[in-house]
C-alpha cells in the first residue's frame, strides 16, 4: 500500500486544527457577554450558535479545499507537461522508449497486413501471383518495358 505524502498529512492536520480554532472562536464571540446559567441562554439559542458556527466552518473548509484543489491541479498539470517533454525529448532517441513502442506496434500491424494479404484470396497473394505469371510468360525485359511506357506515357 502506498504511504501518504507527508505534505498532504501535514496539510490535513493544519486544516483540522484551523477548523477547530474557527469553531472555538465563533462560539466564544457568540457567547461573549452571555452568562452560562441556563435561564439566560435558551437551549434553542445555544443550538443556533453552534449550527451557525458549524456552517461557517464548513464554508471556510470548502474554500480551503477549492484552493488546495486548484494548487493540486496546477501541480498535476506541470508534472504532465514535464513528463510529456521528457518523453518527446528522450523517447525519439536511437534506443528511446517511444521508438521501441512504435517499432513493436509497426511490426505487429505489418505482420497482420502481410498475413491477411497472403491468405487464400488475399490481395497481396493475387498481385504476386500475377507478377510471377507475367515474368514466367514474357520474361523480365517486358516488365521493365511496361514500367518505362507507364512513366513516359
Amino acid at each position: 500500500m502506498k504511504k501518504p505524502n507527508a505534505s498532504v498529512t501535514t496539510t490535513i492536520a493544519v486544516l483540522s486544527v484551523l477548523c477547530f480554532a474557527q469553531f472555538c472562536a465563533i462560539v466564544w464571540v457568540a457567547l461573549k457577554g452571555q452568562s452560562f446559567s441556563m435561564p439566560d441562554l435558551a437551549y434553542q439559542d445555544f443550538l443556533t450558535v453552534i449550527f451557525t458556527g458549524v456552517t461557517i466552518i464548513l464554508s471556510m473548509l470548502a474554500v480551503m479545499i477549492g484552493v488546495l484543489a486548484f494548487i493540486g491541479w496546477q501541480g498535476f498539470h506541470s508534472n504532465v507537461e514535464r513528463l510529456t517533454q521528457t518523453l518527446i525529448r528522450d523517447g525519439f532517441k536511437q534506443n528511446g522508449d517511444f521508438r521501441k513502442i512504435m517499432r513493436k506496434e509497426l511490426r505487429k500491424e505489418l505482420g497482420i497486413q502481410i498475413k491477411e494479404g497472403f491468405d487464400e484470396g488475399g490481395e497481396l497473394r493475387q498481385v504476386l501471383k500475377e507478377e510471377v505469371d507475367s515474368i514466367a510468360t514474357s520474361g523480365i525485359r517486358s516488365i521493365y518495358e511496361d514500367e518505362e511506357q507507364e512513366e513516359n506515357g
